[in-house]
């Protein structure tokens, strides 16, 4: 039976991918950083799928320690994992900091993804079709990595530091196929590892008022006039979590079951490896997909 792994799985897309695995007869294990919302999504998946098979797990993806606790618990408890998605996501237009240091963005939205993949990799690694889905936006392809001051120190911009960390999940999706599905056959070091990015559109989800000032929250409201809904949202996800065909595209970045052309910093490999490198240095790793 395979198991799936969503991040940020109490509301919105995310709670709507975990819905339809469920329905799919699937187990599934949500994350969220609210104990209450855990209980009450995973009540209602059940109620609406009479799946038995779902699990909800709670850990703030902004603490870098809780995201490790959340590795060794499913470590512990999880044979394998065959599909994760990095779903989990945040907006906010005032600079705010993590407990380890880093601009909230940045950590939530990609830090996370990275570090929770690091710890999940022998798990999914023991899947004969392990795939690592991971959330970025059509916001990406203006953003711009800022090599000497990733955490916007200097001068914050909130659409900015979004438009950064999304650039960021898209090259992380890449180099992630380049290093664990390129180079893992023959090494005998488990399954080779399938990556993709998503950008799953105008999703009318509340992500864009946290945070916001009134403006902001303002023009969002204004935006979700046309916006689809978290199912339509989900539903590239669940397409690249249970097509079997769709491994042959691995490395590539997907909008609305297509795939389409990146910015082309995702394709520049010296850049993926550049920005591989520090999230290494920030998350402390020393050999990644070994806890």
């Amino acid at each position: 039976m395979k198991t799936v792994v969503v991040t940020g799985a109490t509301s919105g897309i995310g709670y709507a991918v975990a819905l339809e695995v469920a329905r799919r007869n699937l187990q599934v294990i949500g994350i969220g950083r609210n104990r209450e919302r855990c209980l009450r999504a995973r009540e209602a998946i059940l109620e609406t799928s009479g799946n038995g098979r779902v699990r909800y797990e709670y850990a703030d993806l902004s603490v870098m320690e809780e995201i490790r606790d959340l590795g060794r618990r499913l470590r512990g408890s999880v044979r394998e994992i065959d599909v994760l998605v990095n779903n989990a996501g945040t907006f906010t237009m005032k600079r705010s900091i993590t407990a380890d240091g880093h601009e909230l963005q940045f950590a939530v939205n990609y830090l996370a993804a990275f570090l929770l993949t690091h710890e999940l990799l022998p798990l999914l690694r023991m899947s004969s079709d392990p795939r690592v889905i991971t959330l970025s936006s059509g916001s990406h392809y203006p953003g711009k990595i800022r090599w000497n001051d990733p955490m916007l120190t200097k001068r914050y911009n909130g659409l900015a530091a979004y438009e950064q960390s999304k650039l960021a999940d898209a090259m992380f999706a890449a180099e992630l196929h380049s290093r664990f599905r390129i180079e893992s056959p023959g090494r005998g070091a488990g399954s080779p590892v399938s990556s993709f990015s998503v950008d799953p559109g105008l999703v009318g989800t509340e992500m864009g008022f946290k945070g916001a000032g009134t403006l902001a929250g303002i023009v969002w409201k204004i935006r979700l006039l046309r916006a689809i809904s978290p199912e339509q949202g989900a539903d590239t996800i669940v397409y690249l979590a249970a097509d079997p065909e769709v491994t042959r595209y691995s490395g590539t970045y997907w909008k609305e079951r297509r795939r389409r052309e990146p910015s082309s910093v995702v394709t520049d490999r010296e850049a993926r490896n550049r920005l591989w490198e520090m999230s290494m240095e920030l998350c402390g790793i020393g050999t990644y997909g070994e806890p």
